[in-house]
Formats: C-alpha cells, structure tokens, sequence
C-alpha cells in the first residue's frame, strides 16, 4: 500500500515578520517593554532602514518614559516612512504631553497632507492654532473642516471669532449679523455677537437693539434673554436686566449663571433675602460653584462644621479640576472662611495663592502710569491747564469722587446720592477714554491702555467737545434730569485736573484713608473686573505712592477751592458735619435723606454693595493691626507713610492735602 507524503510551504518572510512583529506589540501591551525593546535592538541592527521597526521602538521608549529617545526614533520612522502620518502624529502626541503647543501644531501641520480628512487632526490644529493666536492659519483649518461637515457651528463660530481678533471686527460682526437674520438662529451665533458687540466692542446699546429683535424670532431661547439682561445690566437699566435673566430661567430653571446674575443684581440692589434665593437655587442647579460661594462667603459668618464651610472644603478638593479664574475664586472664598475662624495663617496662605494666580493673569506694571506722570510733570504748568480750561464745557452736573479704591468712594457717594436732586451713576469707565489723547500745552496724554476695548474721541474733536462727549453719556446713565450726577470712578485720580479742563464748574472729591486699611482691603477682595496691583502686597503699596504722587501733582497745580478732600476717618468719627461739608461743596441744599443713605434704593456695584446698605460702623477703622504680621512686604514698601498719616489722624502733623 503506497502512502502519499504532503508539504507545506514555508512560510514567507513578510509572513514570518508580521507574526514577530505582533509577537513585539502583545510584549509592549503586556508591559514587558524592555523585552520587547530587546528583540527590536537586535532585529534593527540587521534591518536599519525598517521604518515601521523604528516606529514601533519609539512607541515603546515612550511608554518606557525615555521621551528625547522615543523622539528621535519617531524622527527616523518619519524618514523612512514619507507616506505614514502615525509617527508624526505620536510625535504631536509627545508635544503635547510636554506642554509644547508650537511643537504639537509643527507635528500636526506636517501630518495634514496626509490626514486631510481626518477631522480628530484638524480640530486638534485649530483648537491649538486658536490658543495659540495664529489666527491666520486657523481660519483655513476652519474652512478645511466645514468643507467636510458645513453644518459644524462650533467651527464656524471659531472661524468668525478668528477673523474678529485679526482686527477685521466689522466683517465678523456682520457674518454673525446675516446668521441672527435666519428664521432660528443658533445660540452659538447669539452668544458670540452678543461678546463681540457688547462686551468686546461696548456697543451696549446697539447689542440691545440687535438681542431684542432675534428674540421676536428665538423667543424661547435662554441663551438669547441671559445675553440681554447681561447687556442690560452693563447699562445700569437694572429692572429691565432682571426682567430678561427672569425669562432666561422660566424658559430653562437649571440655569447656574443666569440665577447668579440674579443673585448679583439683587444684592446690589439691597435686597438681601432675593438675593440669597437667587444664589441659593444657583447652587442647587451647581452645587459646588466656586463664584457663588464666594459671593455668598461676603455676607456669611462661618463656623467649623457649617454646610457653607463644608461646601467650600469640597470645591478646594477637587480645585485642580477647575479653571484658573475659579481657582481663584475659591481660594478667596476659603481665605474668608478661614479667616473668619480665626485660622489667619491659612486665610493668608489662601489669599496669596489667589494673588499669585491673579498675578499671572493680569499683570502689573507701575511703568507707564509712572512715565505719563513724569511726562505730565515736565510739560504741563498752571498756565496750560487754565487756558486749556476756558476751552472746556462749562458745567456744574458732573461730580467726581475718586481715590484709591476702598477709600470710601463709595459711601461719599451713597450719601450724595440720597439727596433728591443728585443721582449716583456709579464707577464709569468714561473719564480716562473720553480725555484720551488731550493736549494740553505741549503735550498729548494717553490715557487708556493701546489694547482697551473703549474707543477714543474721534480725531480733532476739541477741548469743549470732549467734556459735551462726556456730558452726553453721563446724562444717559441717569433715570432722570438731575442737577448732580455722582461719577466715582476710582482711578480718576489719575486725570482729575484734566477732568476740571474738559469740564469747567465740575465738583472733585478726593476720598482718604489710612494706607494699611485700604491695601488690606483690596488685598483681601476678589475684584472681578480686575484690579492689577491689588494681588500682591508689594504691589498694592507701589500703587498707593503712585496715587499719592499723581494726588501731590495735581493739588499743585489745581486751585485748592476746586478739590474737597475727604478722610473715610472723619466720616466715621463726625459723619453728620461730614455729609453737611459735601452736600454744600456740590452745591445742593441740605436735605436730612442724606443721613439716611442706608435706605437710598439704588444700584451699588462695588466691593462696599453691603456696607453702605447700613448705618455709619467704625469697626474698620484700626482694623489693620490685627493683621500685621502678614503684611511686612506691604509695611516695607510703604516705609514711614503709615507713621505720617496716624500722626495726621492725631493733629500733631498739617494734613497732607487741603
């Protein structure tokens, strides 16, 4: 019997190759990397130029954690393979775990002529082409992915917001406009026109007019109301802002933002109880919001063990999870709560931390405030100014209260204010953009920031039409003809005699305080609209001798009758002289609601919302003392002011101003 012998065919070597290749990965995957990175070692010494071995050797010396190794093995896997995008792709991988934004996009970039339908890449280029200000390139990666998917708002929106900060404002302005013309326009179109026109180009009452109309075609959008009443509320038109935000969460409850804003407005307002409610169904809606609770912390006295604390402790576990800016929030909120039970050494742990991020985000810089003063000093004299003055706009409506913030410019205005011919408009960001480049004798002053989102006078508008431009927009601010209206301005110390030149008959006010008092305060606040120097303790007393000096400047060179100087320490001590005192410096009859400034009803949207809603306290005064030993960089740098104005306080020192 014959048998027949059957034999099989060796197999391959691509074959043989691709079983010990796969024999590599299951290695890497098992976590014997070095074994793995052993069989490739000495199959890459017979083979070199195997770019697919290259590659996977640098997969595992990245997971080995020999990152500047696996790089270079990425690299030569490149080489060799022209037509594959995965090592490049791993090599942005490694960019990115490395916190290299530009490298990451160079890997990318490199990789799109391969992937150019590959929409993961290309939202990852425009997300990092978008962090990284490339605006230019980011718009042709937009229009890359809305090619393959046009209907991608997100992208679209990105796009638009791209061509917005490469300065072509008017265009993208107007390809959101043509959007909100659309029977139903998206809330990511809503959202976007409402930050470019109001809070970005300040067009208030343009952005009310445009929100108004969608909403005759969105009517049920949340979005559209909260933009509005935001709007509203940058207006001062309170009633009408609540009105919008009350609809924005009737249409969706579960709204956090909306019911904060509610809550803000409320508070502001005086009427405590409202907004307590308002905050409270904020939380319900985000339960460890680090804004709210750090709203709500002002007006809270903690106690160990109380659920506010609690919640506060919860937020700071898991802070590394939230964005910066609530980073910050929390550690104010966490500084106040400590403090409060008298754990001072981690209260102030927590306000520097939040200070040194503060830091980071908003710099400061005495610099430029320092050189336009210095610039001012040698240029301009008594003689300029009162020329320049009888150009101006006469007028008595305009009153300026101004000072280092936390002086008491709030409550001079408050008990101004309450009499029934004046109205207080609150801090506007007016002066300094109105006066922006003034000349006066041989000077021009630049008085707002190059980046500032305010638009300056136009060009050769004059003396006289800076202080009607002024004028005009003061007025609109005002619910009715008053014959005062209170701007208090903080930083307007900066431009107070400019202020007395485009307005002739105006009324100055300077607000004093003692120095520690008022940098203590600011220190230990949360300003959300951003006071640079008030984060740092070095800062916060470089910052008090600069309005010292710009003060010093300006009562030389304007008449003393023309500024009233105002110590917080005598309204406290005298207040009933002291409210007489500025009742008939602006002017205005006597009217005895002006003791009562507690129970004005208006709008306070300042870091002293709550103090000035009751009567006359004097337990911040002297208040400081119990901190000091956590302010020596703000004692030092202070040096012997502190000495000066305590021996002013006593009368054995000649105040230093009026």
């Amino acid at each position: 019997m014959k048998t027949s012998l059957q034999t099989t065919a060796e197999p391959s070597k691509e074959q043989q190759d691709a079983k010990r290749l796969n024999g590599i990965k299951a290695a890497i995957r098992d976590g014997a990397i070095p074994f793995a990175l052993g069989l490739l070692n000495g199959w890459i010494a017979k083979e070199p130029n195997r770019g697919d071995l290259h590659l996977l050797k640098g997969v595992a010396l990245h997971l080995d954690m020999q990152v500047d190794a696996a790089k270079a093995e990425l690299i030569r896997a490149s080489q060799m393979l022209p037509g594959a995008s995965e090592p490049l792709l791993r090599l942005g991988h490694i960019a990115k775990q490395e916190g290299s934004k530009p490298e990451e996009i160079r890997w990318l970039r490199k990789a799109l002529p391969l992937e150019s339908k590959n929409n993961k890449v290309l939202g990852a280029l425009l997300q990092l082409e978008w962090e990284t200000k490339d605006f230019e390139p980011a718009i042709k990666t937009a229009e890359r992915l809305l090619v393959l998917n046009p209907d991608d708002v997100d992208v679209d929106v990105r796009r638009i917001w791209c061509i917005f900060e490469l300065g072509r404002k008017e265009e993208a302005m107007a390809v959101l406009e043509k959007a909100l013309r659309g029977p139903k326009p998206d809330d990511k179109y809503i959202l976007a026109w409402s930050e470019m026109a109001a809070d970005r180009m300040r067009q208030l009452e343009t952005a009310v007019k445009v929100l108004t109309d969608v909403s005759k075609r969105a009517p049920d959008s949340w979005i559209l109301w909260a933009c509005l009443g935001k709007t509203y509320h940058k207006l001062e038109r309170i009633p009408q802002a609540l009105e919008a935000l009350n609809r924005a969460v009737a249409i969706d409850p579960n709204q956090a933002v909306c019911w904060f804003d509610i809550g803000v407005m409320e508070r502001e307002r005086g009427r405590a109880a409202e907004s307590e409610a308002a905050l409270q169904k904020s939380l319900d809606a985000e339960p460890l919001s680090a804004p709210v609770l750090r709203i709500i912390g002002y007006e809270h006295k903690y106690a160990y063990g109380d659920d506010a604390f609690k919640k506060v402790n919860r937020v700071l576990a898991r802070s590394q999870l939230l964005s910066e800016k609530h980073q910050v929030e929390i550690f104010f909120a966490a500084a106040k709560a400590f403090e409060d039970v008298g754990e001072l050494d981690t209260a102030f742990d927590y306000y520097a931390r939040a200070g040194a991020m503060q830091k980071r985000m908003l710099p400061w810089s005495e610099t430029r405030m320092n050189g336009v003063l210095a610039l001012m000093r040698q240029y301009i004299n008594k003689n300029d100014l009162e020329a320049a003055r009888q150009k101006g706009a006469k007028t008595q409506q305009p009153v300026f209260v101004f000072g280092m913030p936390r002086s008491g410019t709030t409550l001079i205005e408050q008990v101004i204010a309450s009499h029934p011919e004046a109205y207080g408009a609150g801090e506007l960001k007016l002066g300094a953009r109105v006066l922006n480049g003034i000349q006066v004798g041989r000077v021009n002053i630049e008085t707002i920031h190059v980046n500032s989102p305010h638009d300056a006078p136009p060009a050769g508008i004059t003396i006289g039409g800076r202080g009607e431009m002024y004028l005009r927009e003061l007025q609109s601010h005002a619910d009715g003809d008053y014959k005062r209206i209170v701007d208090k301005m903080p930083g307007n110390y900066n431009w107070a005699g400019l202020l007395d030149v485009i307005l002739p008959g105006c009324y100055l006010i300077h607000a004093r305080r003692h120095p520690v008092e008022i940098c203590l305060s600011e220190y230990r606040i949360y300003f959300p609209d951003g006071i640079p120097f008030s984060y740092d303790l070095q800062d916060l007393g470089k910052a008090y001798k600069q309005y010292l000096n710009y003060m010093k400047f300006w009562t030389s060179m304007v008449p003393k009758e023309r500024i009233l100087h105002v110590r917080y320490e005598d309204m406290v001590g005298d207040f009933e002289n002291q409210a007489r005192r500025l009742i008939d410096f602006v002017g205005l009859p006597w009217n005895d609601a002006c003791l009562k400034f507690y129970e004005t009803e208006r709008s306070v949207r300042t870091a002293s919302v709550t103090q000035v809603r009751r009567p006359i306290y004097k337990d911040s005064v002297g208040r400081w003392r119990k901190y000091e030993p956590y302010l020596k960089p703000l004692l030092d740098e202070l040096g012997p002011l502190v000495q000066e104005y305590e021996e002013e306080l006593e009368g054995v020192r000649p105040p230093l101003f009026g």
